[in-house]
C-alpha cells in the first residue's frame, strides 16, 4: 500500500501488459490494437506473464518460458484452473492484483 504521498502505480501489470503487446506484435499478429480481440490477448499474455513471474523478464524470455506460456494458452490447456487457483495463492499485491483480478473477470470471464 503506497504511503499517503505516493502513488499507488501497478509497474508490474504495466510491464506485463507491453510485454504481451511486444509478443503479440513479434507474431506478426493481424490484429490492430483498437480491437476487442488485441486487448483480450494482450490481457491473457499479461495475466499469464504476470503469474508465471516472468513479465518482467518478457523481452528475453527464454524457450522454455515460451513453452511454458504455450502450453498454458493451447486450446485445452490448462490456463483457466491455472490463472484462477494462481490468483488467489500467489498473485501480485496491490494495484497489480485489483488489474490482473479485473482483466480476468472483465475479459475472460
Amino acid at each position: 500500500m503506497a504511503q499517503k504521498d505516493e502513488l499507488d502505480v501497478p509497474i508490474a501489470w504495466l510491464w506485463a501488459e507491453q510485454a504481451g503487446e511486444s509478443l503479440i506484435a513479434h507474431a506478426d499478429s493481424p490484429l490492430s490494437p483498437a480491437t476487442f480481440e488485441f486487448r483480450a490477448a494482450r490481457d491473457v499474455l499479461a495475466l499469464t506473464m504476470l503469474l508465471a513471474g516472468i513479465a518482467s523478464r518478457a523481452p528475453d524470455l527464454c524457450a522454455s518460458q515460451l513453452e511454458l506460456i504455450r502450453d498454458l494458452l493451447f486450446a485445452d490447456g490448462p490456463w483457466l484452473d491455472w490463472c484462477d487457483s494462481r490468483l488467489g495463492v500467489v498473485g501480485p499485491a496491490g494495484p497489480d492484483l485489483r488489474l490482473a483480478r479485473q482483466a480476468r473477470h472483465q475479459r475472460l470471464s
